[in-house]
């Protein structure tokens, strides 16, 4: 990866220690006359993608809670707009869970294998499995399907727009579908004879942040300016097949890029930073003692913001042996949770609206 400015190193293990997941702050910066209330965000994630065991962690209370799901091999999970349901997608169905008494709500005749996002707004729920279906959170009826969305779907921060990546001709498009006013879909064509994996809109949708595919993992990390119809930035990901989130001050972009560990050596950072402002990328390297003597780098793979933009959380790519939460205000690492189990760690989630 080709980093533009200089490397950000936490360092963990000396400086406030390591705690087990049998051991174990989610605060809001007010823009408005309200006064200060934290608010305490709940994290949540997979024991084993083929297990039935899940982990919810309060970021304010340092509280863990361990619940059990039935059901194997998770493909996909994300939380409800505002935090009250759990939807857990596997081969044949997703699954709606209370997040108040962890209990199975109803089962959904869609798979979401690749990929179940929710709506800011707590309206839609879209799953992805060849088809994109659009679900009302009201009833879970279907209110919308399509066959030219591909892959993970991302929605916009008010919740009025979904985007995907679509069909590759007569150039890459990036697929957008307007929630608002009938369900009408668009493409945007962004210039590159280059395959589209990932695309996430900025907080106000001027910007699309994509990763497009190299082969093998190797890719690109692309900023598409919507009005001016061009890429502002690009930068090599290499490994990549990662995760990205944006900050919720539309600051920045945090992406990672573990490759698949096979063939690939390890990146040399835990998370990437994009400053849309500054149009630079610079690193952060979360060092830390997991199932071994010696300390060693965080390798981020799926990623997780509280809606307040105070903390970022990854799970470490494959052995998934650890949970990391890095305070963005502070600059610092907040905690890091250690699996008793090889590949214990999956798909962290959170809320995506206060």
């Amino acid at each position: 990866m080709q980093i533009a400015k200089g490397l950000v190193v936490v360092a963990v293990a000396a400086a406030i220690g390591v705690v087990s997941l049998w051991q174990f702050g989610c605060d809001e910066n007010p823009t408005g006359p309200k006064p200060y209330k934290p608010k305490d965000y709940v994290l949540y994630w997979s024991r084993n993608r083929d297990d039935s065991a899940f982990f919810a962690y309060h970021t304010l209370s340092q509280r863990l809670d361990t619940f059990y799901v039935p059901g194997t091999r998770v493909y996909d999970m994300n939380t409800s707009a505002d935090g009250r349901r759990l939807y857990i997608s596997y081969s044949d169905k997703t699954r709606v869970i209370s997040t108040v008494d962890h209990r199975p709500l109803v089962d959904l005749p869609y798979s979401g294998g690749y990929g179940v996002t929710v709506s800011p707004d707590n309206r839609y729920i879209a799953v992805h499995s060849g088809n994109l279906r659009i679900l009302s959170t009201r009833d879970y009826s279907v209110v919308f399907e399509d066959t030219l969305a591909f892959w993970r779907t991302a929605f916009s921060a008010n919740g009025h727009t979904l985007y995907a990546f679509g069909p590759a001709s007569p150039c890459r498009l990036v697929y957008r579908l307007d929630l608002r006013n009938g369900f009408q879909s668009d493409f945007i064509c962004v210039p590159d004879d280059i395959p589209i994996s990932r695309v996430v809109p900025s907080i106000d949708e001027k910007l699309l942040f994509m990763f497009r595919s190299l082969g093998s993992c190797n890719m690109l990390f692309d900023v598409f300016d919507v009005a001016g119809d061009s890429l502002v930035f690009r930068d090599l990901v290499a490994p990549g097949c990662g995760d990205m989130v944006v900050s919720p001050d539309n600051r920045y972009v945090f992406f990672t890029g573990p490759g698949d560990l096979h063939g690939w050596p390890p990146p040399a950072y835990s998370i990437a930073r994009y400053s849309i402002e500054d149009r630079t990328v610079d690193s952060l390297v979360f060092w830390s003692i997991c199932g071994s003597d010696l300390p060693s780098g965080a390798i981020g793979s799926d990623l997780a913001i509280t809606p307040d933009g105070r903390f970022l959380a990854t799970v470490d790519a494959d052995p998934h042996v650890r949970l990391t939460l890095y305070d963005c205000q502070l600059d610092d690492t907040a905690k890091v949770l250690c699996s008793p189990e090889i590949k214990g760690f999956w798909y962290v989630t959170c809320q995506n609206a206060r």
